[in-house]
Formats: C-alpha cells, sequence, structure tokens
C-alpha cells in the first residue's frame, strides 16, 4: 500500500468519524429542542389537561355514586317519609322537622359501602383529547393528534348527608336530602402526575312544603367519610 492510499484511507476514516459526530450532536439538538418545546407544552397546557380530567371525573364517578345511591334507597325501601318527619300544630301548620339520625347513618353507610364495591371494579379511565383542543384555535377543535390521558380509579373517598331549603314557587318550600362529598383520584400522563379531586351532590330525597320554612329543624349528625360509615353500619346490624 502506498503512502498516498494511506493518506487518502485515514482521511476516509477521519470524515466516517467527523459525520457521525454531526449526526450525534444534530440528533441531541434536536431532542433538547423537543423536550424544551414538551416542556414548555406540559407547562401551559397543564391547567386545561386537569380540568378535563376533572370533568371526565366528575361525570363517570357522579354516575356510579347516583347508582349506589338510588340502588341502596331501592333495595332498603326508603323515601322522604321515612327519613323526614313533621311537627304540626294544632292548626295543622308545620311548626319543625325532625329527621330519622340512626335511619340516615345506617343508610349512608350502606351507600358507602356500595360505592366503595363499584368504585373497585373499576379499571383506569383513558381519556382521548385531541391536540387541537388544547392547544390551537377553537374552530380546529377535535381534529388533529390525539394525546391520552389515564385516570386512575378513586384512591379517597369522604361523604356525608346534607339537607336544604330552596323556593319552589309562591308560598312553597322545596326541601332536599342530599349525599355529598369529595371524590379523590390520580391524574396520568406524561410530564404530569397528580390528583384529581371533584366534588359531587346526590339528591336522595325531597319534598314541597306548602308555607313559610318551619321555625324548628332539628338537624342530624352524619357520618363525616368512608371509615367511620362502615363502622357504624357493622356495629348497627
Amino acid at each position: 500500500m502506498t503512502q498516498m492510499e494511506v493518506l487518502r484511507r485515514r482521511s476516509r476514516l477521519r470524515w466516517k468519524r467527523s459525520g457521525k459526530l454531526r449526526f450525534s450532536l444534530a440528533l441531541m439538538l434536536i431532542l433538547g429542542i423537543a423536550l424544551g418545546l414538551y416542556s414548555v407544552f406540559v407547562f401551559r397546557m397543564r391547567p386545561l389537561i386537569l380540568d378535563i380530567a376533572t370533568n371526565r371525573v366528575r361525570v363517570v364517578y357522579t354516575r356510579i355514586i347516583n347508582n349506589a345511591v338510588m340502588q341502596t334507597l331501592r333495595e332498603e325501601d326508603i323515601g322522604y317519609g321515612d327519613m323526614v318527619y313533621f311537627e304540626k300544630d294544632y292548626e295543622g301548620k308545620i311548626t319543625a322537622l325532625c329527621t330519622n339520625t340512626s335511619l340516615l347513618n345506617m343508610l349512608s353507610s350502606r351507600i358507602t359501602e356500595t360505592v366503595l364495591e363499584k368504585l373497585d371494579q373499576v379499571d383506569t379511565i383513558s381519556v382521548r383529547i385531541p391536540l387541537s383542543t388544547v392547544s390551537g384555535p377553537s374552530l380546529l377543535a377535535g381534529f388533529g393528534p390525539v394525546i391520552k390521558l389515564k385516570i386512575v380509579p378513586a384512591d379517597s373517598l369522604r361523604a356525608k348527608f346534607g339537607t336544604g331549603f330552596a323556593e319552589a314557587g309562591i308560598n312553597q318550600t322545596l326541601h332536599r336530602i342530599v349525599y355529598s362529598g369529595e371524590i379523590t383520584c390520580s391524574v396520568l400522563f406524561p410530564g404530569i402526575s397528580t390528583s384529581c379531586e371533584t366534588a359531587f351532590s346526590i339528591v336522595a330525597a325531597e319534598t314541597v312544603i306548602v308555607g313559610g320554612v318551619p321555625q324548628s329543624y332539628t338537624y342530624f349528625s352524619g357520618v363525616d367519610d368512608v371509615e367511620e360509615a362502615i363502622d357504624y353500619y357493622y356495629n348497627y346490624q
């Protein structure tokens, strides 16, 4: 091999090495830019993505909890008249509303137990969101590449019974017994791993009271969370 051939071979090797180096540097630069753009995207779109996830959780879990409430009331054959009774004066006017505390505590425990059973049957919820929905013009919403969110089933549930009055018409008052609380789950998305908390409120029973709001209302003391409700249920039986 002549000296000229040796020099040519060395030159080709140096060219290959420098070509590989340039390719590696270009690839690293592209990856760095892509990572930076993605980080900016996640930072800017995080609130909207979490808002979409929260709405999805609210729809799915509210339906589950509503079904649990209705199922329990149906199985126990319980209505408004079993939960609340009226006290009247000699003229027949309602002077007080009283609640059946022990019945409502038992009912609360049964509902929360049913809710927990149904939540255990829920798999991870996948949400597909067109990229343009969160980053593009409103006219293009619903089109473009899809990003995927995963919502891990609820890992925390706090609920209790409450009550409220509302106007229902002239000289009429609507009284409601409401099962409400908050449910927490986890939202997973590349670059995002956080909890998502949403409130729910299910009307368990209601009635229209003709006349003014009663001057006296005996408020019941419901359980505050699932664990207390289940403990009460098993002690109650």
